[in-house]
């Protein structure tokens, strides 16, 4: 299992490049991949803080199909406390037709 975001915070974490970290992974043995958006913590870090993806995201996803072919791909997505139903119920639908796009689209 590849959750990107994860990779993605322990990226920038250690100052690394996003995709050199990834290409060093064994992807040929990834068969799920998990996305979200990733924010910041109280104290300033990165973190997975499961809100809405943004562009980087997306483009990060489509990259990682590339060189992966897994059975699923979920989305990890909460919104954020300051968001109400009605947002998130939109965003909702919004990531989902975007990263079923993706997915249909790098196959």
């Amino acid at each position: 299992m590849l959750d990107i975001t994860h990779a993605k915070i322990t990226a920038q974490y250690h100052g690394w490049n996003i995709r050199d970290y990834i290409r060093q992974l064994p992807l040929n043995r990834v068969v799920e991949i998990h996305v979200n958006g990733s924010g910041y913590d109280k104290d300033g870090f990165p973190a997975d803080t499961h809100q809405a993806m943004e562009n980087e995201d997306y483009e990060l996803l489509e990259w990682v199909l590339n060189y992966t072919n897994p059975n699923i791909v979920t989305l990890e997505y909460n919104g954020l406390d300051s968001e109400n139903e009605e947002t998130v119920i939109s965003s909702l639908a919004r990531q989902l037709n975007e990263v079923q796009r993706i997915c249909n689209s790098t196959k």
